[in-house]
């Protein structure tokens, strides 16, 4: 099991954050996601989970985003994300730039506002 990137924990910690009212229970996941598996697109990314330890789950199945705006330094366009919950689980997250823009995951300079 590997942690998951500045750039995956960013994006998944601004979406629980901002759905917390609706779903409480991801927020007592986060501290246990561990990443499963990684594939890159060219244009964006999937990022599947696992979890190091017991979690509480509601039996949610949902795709949720934050309003925060993703920018990735090379990408002239906001970045797409989209958070999958699967029976109440934190599943796997979807990054897309948008266009032609290539996407580089490793660069640390992004932000989420």
């Amino acid at each position: 099991m590997e942690n998951l990137s500045d750039l995956e924990l960013s994006i998944v910690k601004a979406i629980v954050e901002e759905k917390k009212d609706k779903y409480p229970s991801l927020v007592s996941q986060v501290p246990f996601l561990k990443l499963k598996s990684r594939r890159f697109t060219g244009v964006g990314m999937f990022s599947h989970f696992e979890y190091s330890g017991p979690i509480q789950n509601e039996g949610i199945n949902d795709l949720i985003s934050s309003k925060k705006t993703l920018k990735i330094p090379g990408a002239e366009n906001e970045v797409a994300y989209i958070l999958a919950i699967t029976n109440g689980k934190i599943d796997f997250l979807e990054v897309v730039t948008n266009g032609d823009d290539k996407f580089n995951s490793e660069d640390k300079n992004f932000s989420l506002e």
